[in-house]
C-alpha cells in the first residue's frame, strides 16, 4: 500500500511539473517569467564559463598528445645508448685484449732474458773457475 501512495505522489508532482511547464511557456506567470529571466541569464553566464573551461581542458589536452609523443621510453633511451656506445665498448674491448696480449708476450721475453742471463752468469763463473785453474 506504501508503494501505491509513493508512486502516486510521484505521478502527481510530474503531472503539476508539467503544467507549470506549460502555463510558464504560456507566460502565465509574468513575475515568475521575469525572475526566470534573471535565471536564465545567470545560467547562460555559467554555460559560458563552463564552455570556456571546456576549451581550455580541450586545449591542454591537444598540448598533452602533443608533447607524449615526444616522451622517450626508458627502453628507447636504454638501446639508443646501447647502440651509441656498442662501438666503443666493442673498441674497448678490441684495446684491452691487445694490452692483455702484449702484457703475456712481455713476460715471456723478460723469463726467457732471464733464463738467458742465468746461462751467461754460469757460463763466466764456469770460465773464471777454468781460469783460475
Amino acid at each position: 500500500m506504501s508503494d501505491l501512495w509513493v508512486k502516486a505522489g510521484q505521478t502527481l508532482l510530474i503531472v503539476a511539473g508539467v503544467g507549470i511547464g506549460i502555463l510558464r511557456g504560456r507566460g502565465s506567470f509574468p513575475v515568475a517569467a521575469g525572475a526566470g529571466q534573471a535565471q536564465l541569464a545567470e545560467l547562460e553566464g555559467n554555460y559560458r564559463a563552463l564552455a570556456e573551461s571546456v576549451r581550455s581542458l580541450e586545449d591542454r589536452t591537444t598540448l598533452l598528445e602533443s608533447v607524449q609523443g615526444d616522451v622517450v621510453t626508458h627502453s628507447q633511451l636504454d638501446s639508443a645508448i646501447e647502440l651509441a656506445f656498442a662501438p666503443l665498448c666493442r673498441d674497448l674491448d678490441r684495446r684491452f685484449q691487445q694490452q692483455a696480449e702484449s702484457v703475456e708476450a712481455l713476460r715471456a721475453m723478460v723469463s726467457r732474458t732471464d733464463e738467458l742471463l742465468d746461462r751467461v752468469l754460469e757460463n763466466l763463473e764456469s770460465m773464471e773457475h777454468q781460469a783460475a785453474a
